[in-house]
């Protein structure tokens, strides 16, 4: 995804009445986060995500089944 396209969902779940993030001294994400696996992690710290390679779980939660497009991701 584009940074424009990114932005663009920011927005519509922002829409949807999601808080996107804090804007305090210390910005965090909030109700949803970016993550750009590509640069290790969330684009602003995110309380409540870990990361692992290219794919993103609750903390303190089991992995679980990894979903998307079969032809991008394959599970062994």
């Amino acid at each position: 995804m584009s940074p424009n396209d990114i932005g663009n969902l920011v927005e519509w779940w922002s829409d949807k009445g999601f808080d996107a993030h804090d804007e305090g001294e210390k910005p965090k994400w909030l109700d949803f986060c970016v993550v750009q696996s590509i640069f290790g992690g969330p684009t602003m710290p995110c309380d409540w995500i870990e990361v692992r390679g290219r794919t993103a779980h609750l903390k303190n939660e089991s992995v679980g089944n990894l979903v998307g497009s079969e032809s991008k991701f394959s599970v062994s």
